[in-house]
């Protein structure tokens, strides 16, 4: 693990991944328990967060000007419209809701791998 990955996860990760994490888990509890409101209520919530995240994580650790940053912010800007494309799924059924939070917890996982990796390279 190099230094900036070290300090990634001290000052960054581990505040915004306890609380999109709690997000996720109690999701996916409103999920088992078909409790839709609930459900929505905490997809507001994660939004905010990873919007937050991402805002923090662009200025804290992309904002030199090369190709992988200008990947990673448009890897982000994808997601983000992603997740306003699911709301339209968001009502239709509890299956529907199950295969979004899915989605939403492997792209996240992913992303954090995929991060991780690239901070390890420089």
């Amino acid at each position: 693990m190099t230094g900036i990955t070290a300090v990634f996860e001290k000052r960054f990760f581990k505040n915004k991944l306890d609380e999109i994490g709690m997000h996720l888990h109690s999701m996916s509890v409103y999920v088992s328990n078909d409790n839709k409101e609930s459900f929505l209520k905490t997809y507001d919530l994660i939004k905010e967060c990873f919007r937050k995240h991402f805002h923090e994580e662009e200025k804290e650790f992309l904002s030199e000007s090369n190709k992988l940053n200008y990947y990673h912010k448009i890897v982000h800007k994808i997601f983000n419209m992603d997740l306003i494309r699911y709301e339209k799924s968001l009502h239709d059924s509890n299956n529907a809701r199950m295969q979004i939070l899915v989605k939403i917890q492997n792209w996240y996982l992913n992303h954090l791998k995929d991060f991780d990796s690239k901070l390890n390279q420089n």
